[in-house]
């Protein structure tokens, strides 16, 4: 994955933690900024590139109480040294949020293999 963005693999249990971690606190953020409380539906997508570290980008589905589920867009940050850095969390589709690299929806994005092993 030298260079580019692909699909990260859920293959084990560390990373759909991790990816399950990197949610909930893109999640906290966009709640807390926008005086809301969404919580996590279901994962979409994740995309993975190689930057210093890893930088990953999900789509996943939240809800706020009985409301229809909301498409979100995150960018996360991950450094060689374990911090974590949410760059940002937006709900829109993948034009308002940029390039679908950005959106983290690229073509191979999103089968439903790598999506549907994630359990909240």
């Amino acid at each position: 994955m030298c260079g580019g963005v692909g699909p990260y693999s859920m293959t084990d249990k560390y990373r759909q933690k991790l990816v399950k971690d990197m949610i909930q606190k893109s999640l906290r953020i966009y709640n807390r900024k926008n005086k809301v409380n969404f919580e996590f539906d279901k994962l979409v997508s994740v995309n993975a590139g190689a930057v210093a570290g890893l930088m990953f980008y999900i789509t996943f589905n939240a809800r706020s109480g009985d409301d229809a589920p909301q498409t979100f867009y995150s960018k996360v940050w991950k450094t060689f040294n374990g911090y974590i850095k949410v760059q940002f969390c937006v709900i829109g589709n993948a034009q308002e949020v940029g390039t679908s690299q950005d959106a983290g929806t690229s073509q191979d994005a999103g089968t439903s293999q790598d999506a549907g092993t994630f359990q909240a």
